[in-house]
């Protein structure tokens, strides 16, 4: 089969050899011509870490896109850092400590409440707490917006503690909060809102909402993960670096490529992962600039997306690929309107007080 040609220059998702993946391509795969202890797929944080604590292996990184770093991106305008994906982290977390004690740079404390709702021309600051009184609704739909609120707190006051148990993959001991807990899983957030004959307004505002918070639509996650925003807008213990977590994931860059030359490649987009026939060593081929080149090496690392891996790993199990199958893939859009006057300044931007902005 001759292999049609594509780019891998692209600036964000790599398009065209995961759709000839998904279109049943299949790549004519070349002999190794590398040998490596570790292969690990993706340059985003997660692989960077995995890559930053391996510093005596003889690995590379392969990323697909033009620059490491994974959803974490940042650029600038008018000298300001900008966000192009992941915005925040925890303060106490085990990830913020490695960070500040490895490479001395530590996250900017979050505003304790920051989500904003712009209802027509008009901006309702810390909208979730305080700003359901000012919508430009009649009584009885600004009441509805109270009631899903209410909603949410006492089914994560009664459940929260079987829904941590359930995420953690712990067993729920009372008898009816786990079976509770697992219609709701098995329920879309979606119908929830229905069932419950929520108003438009209210699913609107979860509509627009919940793609950033949770990285879903509403038809696309369960009952029991939208019921979790019940400390909405309480980020108390999260804060972000000036760009978001760029400076995390460039700090992990930097860190990975002292370790030796040449271990992260990027526009390097992975076709197939594959044990060899002795079970000894896995084989993965990647196309870099329309050649494809194959690296054997000990162990593979999978760092990149899962609904890319369900077509690339060859000796998946049917049962995980059939589950991955089962997930939904959103591509999330960031757009930064940068403006010469102040609109907004209590979100996820803790950097700002520093920009050109009176």
């Amino acid at each position: 089969m001759r292999q049609a040609a594509v780019r891998t220059n692209r600036r964000h998702i790599v398009r065209g050899p995961a759709h000839l993946l998904r279109d049943g391509h299949e790549f004519q795969l070349p002999s190794p011509t590398e040998y490596k202890d570790v292969v690990i797929v993706g340059a985003g944080p997660n692989a960077l870490v995995a890559a930053y604590h391996l510093p005596d292996a003889e690995l590379v990184c392969l990323e697909k896109e033009p620059r490491s770093g994974g959803n974490a991106q940042r650029s600038k305008w008018r000298g300001i850092d900008f966000t192009e994906g992941a915005a925040y982290t925890g303060t106490r977390s085990r990830l913020a400590d490695f960070i500040d004690a490895e490479f001395g740079i530590a996250p900017t404390p979050l505003p304790s409440s920051n989500v904003g709702y712009i209802v027509g021309n008009k901006v309702i600051p810390d909208f979730y707490q305080t700003g359901f009184d000012e919508l430009p609704f009649d009584e009885a739909t600004r009441a509805e917006f109270y009631r899903f609120r209410d909603a949410c707190e006492e089914a994560e006051s009664r459940l929260g503690e079987g829904r941590s148990s359930l995420f953690r993959g712990d067993p729920i001991s009372h008898r009816s909060v786990r079976e509770e807990v697992l219609a709701l899983e098995k329920l879309s957030f979606e119908q929830w809102l229905n069932d419950n004959r929520f108003a438009e307004e209210v699913i609107q505002w979860c509509d627009s909402y919940c793609p950033t918070e949770t990285g879903g639509y509403p038809r696309n996650m369960s009952a029991l993960a939208g019921l979790s925003m019940a400390g909405l807008g309480d980020y108390e213990g999260y804060g972000a670096f000036p760009g978001g977590l760029a400076p995390m994931a460039e700090a992990l860059a930097a860190g990975v490529r002292a370790h030796g030359a040449n271990r992260i490649r990027t526009g390097a987009f992975v076709v197939a992962v594959a044990n060899t026939v002795d079970g000894r060593n896995v084989d993965v081929t990647y196309l870099q600039a329309n050649k494809l080149h194959t690296i054997r090496c000990k162990t593979c690392i999978w760092g990149g997306q899962k609904h890319i891996a369900a077509y690339v790993v060859t000796d998946m199990p049917e049962e995980q690929k059939a589950a991955i199958g089962n997930m939904s893939y959103n591509d999330i859009s960031v757009m930064n309107m940068c403006y010469d006057r102040r609109i907004y300044d209590g979100a996820f931007i803790t950097w700002m007080n520093e920009g050109p902005i009176n």
